[in-house]
């Protein structure tokens, strides 16, 4: 790969963000002008000559050589920075911001480009922490207790289904419910409230459901605990375009929830009295977190090789292609392979028993 860079110094910055000094060789600068210059001239048109005929002095004339020279810098540019990327290894985010320092024909061209990269850290013993989280006792039994509390919310709700029949649910004359309203908890009652056999039946299917969201709740409650030890534990310079792009996800998702309930984003701020700015600083603290949160569940991915599974990141990609006809399919694939790979990585951590 021939390269026409040099003088390469590479500087590291705060928040995991590099800036990369050089200069392109004067060669090959010109040859990048007289590229450009040649395009130029297949497309130009001025009066007294045909397309493509136009003589390449009077274009240098007519358009500037200082436009055709800046042109021709951003070509160089866009041709050889990536190639700095590769020769040094460089695992860089986002996209690349590109200076122009020195910029002369003739003269070697002048340049800096920053860029976020990712962070290098050490993670701490994630399958230690990881099992004592696990082994943490939890309650897990349903009581009877539990189950006649939910019995009591149905009773309740049946009473009240049966005082506001006929659509008036909003009608305030109506007497208030009590306790002599409700039905009697029996096997006419279970039926009522479904395909229940009987009243065993409908207590069997509530027990069921309570033990299932216990197990939920635990399981997400195990993996939060698991997660904040670990972050705790990891220090992380983490790089402000990942903590931007969280933010992003956060608004979005915000002003989606707005929308949802019928209220436009504009009057949530005139009534919250609040700008944007204000709840992006607000909310930058937990970005930071999520974004820390994505590089240690990536870092532990390639530390124990766990990648999704490809027929599941093809179908769940297809899905929600068929549901945003005008999704781009790339991103749409990775986003369905994060998520199916941290759930991978977090399955890992709950089996470290």
């Amino acid at each position: 790969m021939e390269k026409h860079y040099t003088n390469i110094e590479i500087k590291e910055l705060p928040k995991s963000e590099i800036e990369i000094v050089g200069e392109i060789e004067a060669s090959f600068l010109l040859e990048c002008f007289e590229s450009v210059l040649e395009s130029m001239s297949k497309n130009a048109e001025f009066p007294g000559f045909r397309k493509g005929k136009v003589p390449k002095e009077i274009l240098i004339q007519r358009v500037g050589e200082l436009s055709i020279l800046e042109e021709a810098a951003h070509t160089a540019l866009d041709l050889e920075y990536p190639k700095i990327i590769v020769e040094k290894k460089i695992q860089f985010i986002g996209r690349p911001r590109i200076q122009i320092t020195k910029l002369a024909k003739g003269n070697p061209l002048g340049f800096i480009v920053r860029m976020s990269v990712v962070p290098i850290f050490s993670l701490p013993l994630y399958k230690t922490i990881a099992k004592q989280e696990i082994a943490k006792e939890e309650n897990l039994d349903v009581t009877e207790k539990e189950v006649e509390d939910v019995l009591l919310e149905m009773q309740k709700h049946q009473a009240h289904l049966k005082l506001h029949e006929g659509g008036a649910e909003h009608d305030h004359t109506k007497p208030k419910i009590e306790e002599k309203d409700w039905s009697v908890v029996d096997d006419a009652f279970a039926q009522s409230m479904g395909d229940f056999k009987n009243l065993l039946d409908l207590k069997e299917k509530i027990r069921e459901n309570l033990g299932t969201e216990k197990r939920n709740r635990t399981k997400e409650k195990k993996r939060t605990a698991i997660m904040e030890t670990i972050l705790s534990e990891t220090k992380i310079d983490t790089p402000q375009v990942l903590i931007e792009s969280e933010l992003e996800k956060m608004l979005l998702e915000f002003k989606s929830d707005i929308e949802r309930a019928g209220l436009s984003y504009a009057d949530y701020l005139k009534t919250a009295q609040k700008t944007e700015g204000q709840i992006r600083q607000e909310w930058t603290e937990t970005a930071e977190k999520k974004a820390k949160a994505h590089l240690v569940i990536s870092k532990i991915a390639d530390e124990e090789r766990i990648l999704p599974d490809e027929e599941k990141v093809r179908g769940e990609t297809e899905k929600i292609l068929m549901m945003y006809t005008d999704a781009d399919p790339v991103r749409a694939r990775a986003y369905v392979a994060m998520i199916l790979s941290n759930e991978k990585v977090f399955e890992f951590l709950e089996n470290q028993k």
